[in-house]
């Protein structure tokens, strides 16, 4: 038996499914605890039970009514009233902005625990703006008030200009919403690797592993000549004697998806790579959505973004599609191998915790990611 619940909190809507082996009959029993936060389901066939996402209010307590007709499937939807809303920005919640962060915080690879950056070492922490920054700059500033009417893009007259550098700085560290921009001598036990798994191929990429145990931490970022190294491959503790903090790479990854759909306007991606494996479309469908599932590693619930994917069609097998109006409105995300893999690996094991019928929507696989919560900031956490 499996109880799948979604609350949408924009909706104030909750939705209940129960999947059995068996239709129901006489010995089932769908019951909500008398204090409303949680559910149990029973039949011959097997015992489930969830925490809900949400409480609900007393005339939508105790036994619910089960179907005349046997079905193995039963659904129930519920408006769950204000008082009893979750509320909740649905904006991404992004941790270690620079903020965070101070000159005697110590960055550790997360698997060893091997200083990657020591503590003194970067004296001041910067956040940087989007991806697309300058350009987007560039633009709104094309006809700059008090200037010369031009559309001469020179650099000796716009410092944010598109064709600007972005340069690091020794003892300073840049900050976006998933990764950080560092020198290379302001890191340590870091060795980098070009990965080349096939002799004939191009696809080349500049990754740095942690010295110690040889895991994947970042790249070498060629624009800037700095190390990039990833959130989800560190943890950080801010005093000697203070407890590191880290966090699932699954909730960085669905960070950075949250965070470019924020600042693009976009729901769909192409998410590149420059090292081998396929890309993947994804499709950010629902961002913010609370979730219980009797399948789950536990029983209470998550909050989640519900995110449809794909495998990306090969251009070699559809000509012309690059240029068509759909791939016009998708944005491009390029990131590392090891987090691309990393997603596909998190995308697909979240099937499980949906029933087998909501696995596929109009071509497309559903998945679901954890997405972070206020409670995660300012927690020690490990995994």
């Amino acid at each position: 038996m499996h109880i799948y619940t979604e609350y949408l909190t924009s909706i104030r809507t909750l939705s209940i499914q129960i999947i059995s082996e068996s239709p129901s009959d006489e010995q089932t029993s769908v019951l909500v605890s008398p204090d409303g936060l949680s559910l149990k389901a029973s039949c011959h066939a097997g015992v489930a039970s969830v925490r809900l996402p949400v409480t609900l209010h007393g005339q939508d307590r105790g036994q619910l009514q089960t179907p005349d007709v046997p079905s193995a499937k039963l659904q129930y939807r519920f408006q769950v009233q204000a008082e009893h809303a979750t509320i909740s920005d649905s904006s991404a919640i992004i941790p270690w902005t620079a903020t965070d962060l101070t000159d005697s915080l110590e960055l550790t690879c997360k698997i060893c625990d091997t200083a990657v950056v020591s503590r003194n070492k970067v004296k001041q922490w910067k956040d940087l703006p989007s991806e697309n920054w300058a350009e987007m700059m560039d633009f709104w500033h094309c006809h700059k008030p008090n200037e010369p009417h031009t559309h001469d893009h020179a650099t000796d007259e716009k410092g944010y200009a598109a064709q600007s550098r972005l340069t690091a700085q020794r003892a300073v560290g840049l900050v976006n919403a998933t990764s950080f921009l560092l020198t290379a001598g302001d890191c340590s036990n870091v060795k980098s690797a070009t990965s080349n798994s096939h002799a004939n191929s191009n696809d080349k990429e500049a990754i740095l592993h942690c010295a110690s145990c040889n895991a994947s931490i970042g790249t070498f970022d060629d624009a800037t000549q700095s190390y990039k190294l990833a959130k989800l491959s560190l943890s950080l503790s801010h005093r000697p004697s203070g407890a590191r903090q880290c966090f699932s790479p699954e909730l960085w990854l669905s960070c950075r998806l949250l965070n470019a759909a924020e600042s693009q306007g976009l729901r769909k991606f192409t998410l590149l790579s420059s090292g081998p494996g396929d890309a993947l479309l994804i499709w950010i469908f629902t961002p913010d959505l609370y979730i219980s599932s009797s399948k789950g590693a536990s029983a209470e619930p998550i909050r989640v973004a519900k995110v449809p994917w794909k495998y990306a069609p090969s251009a070699m097998d559809t000509p012309g599609s690059a240029l068509d109006s759909q791939s016009l409105s998708d944005g491009e995300m390029e990131m590392p191998s090891f987090e691309l893999t990393a997603m596909e690996h998190y995308l697909e094991r979240s099937s499980l915790l949906l029933p087998e019928h909501a696995g596929h929507l109009m071509g497309w696989n559903v998945g679901l990611l954890q997405r972070f919560v206020l409670e995660d900031i300012g927690t020690n956490r490990q995994y």
